[in-house]
């Protein structure tokens, strides 16, 4: 497959994804950096206010402050680790609006703040040359299945490692969607993405076509 093979709208989705995913993850960055430095400056003055509480009078914040502020925050930090990492996969459950279950989201909302800057980094999918063809091979494939598995799509892509991380990046980029059958997983492409796709492959065969009618 040639350069021309990979319509333009398709290398400008991922250019659109890659760019979208560092905007995100640097707002995250910056609104995680100004809250923790909020957090701070609340945990120091309650530390202060109740030291000069116990003193009797105006005293300086204790010398274990910042210790036990990063301390603090590093158990937080565990603890959004393990929550995500036990919740990752677990189905949604109908809680009423008001519970003890918002103190967990609460208590852990600014490290999973953090963890979402780093997270929206590595959803950026820099694909090359190559991998930008063999991915359209496989969205066209999706596409004129109707329903591709795994499976079917492997004959197109036999390298697994490399077919998962194709089709992930598909699926970043508003592409396709994996979706599970009563027997085996299976891929589509998304409903809002029909007639995009149809455009682009008619440009593509266009393309192709030109390419072979020039001498």
């Amino acid at each position: 497959m040639n350069v021309t093979a990979v319509p333009p709208e398709f290398r400008r989705r991922f250019a659109e994804h890659n760019r979208n995913a560092v905007f995100v993850a640097v707002a995250a960055g910056v609104v995680a950096a100004i809250c923790w430095i909020l957090a701070y400056a609340l945990f120091y003055w309650a530390a202060v206010f109740f030291s000069t509480l116990l003193h009797g009078e105006q005293a300086p914040p204790p010398p274990w402050l910042l210790t036990a502020f990063f301390l603090g925050t590093g158990v937080l930090c565990i603890l959004a680790a393990l929550d995500y990492a036990f919740t990752r996969f677990a189905k949604l459950q109908d809680q009423p609006i008001i519970g003890w279950h918002l103190f967990r989201d609460f208590a852990l909302a600014l490290p999973k703040l953090t963890f979402s800057a780093f997270g929206n980094l590595m959803a950026c999918r820099f694909l090359s040359q190559d991998d930008l063809e063999r991915a359209w091979s496989l969205l066209v494939r999706i596409q004129k299945d109707g329903k591709s598995s795994p499976f079917t799509l492997s004959q197109v892509e036999p390298d697994s490692r490399r077919l998962n991380v194709l089709l992930t990046a598909l699926q970043l980029a508003g592409f396709i969607d994996l979706h599970r059958g009563s027997e085996e997983w299976f891929y589509l492409v998304r409903g809002d993405q029909t007639d995009l796709i149809r455009k682009m492959i008619r440009d593509e065969r266009d393309a192709v076509s030109s390419e072979e009618m020039m001498p």
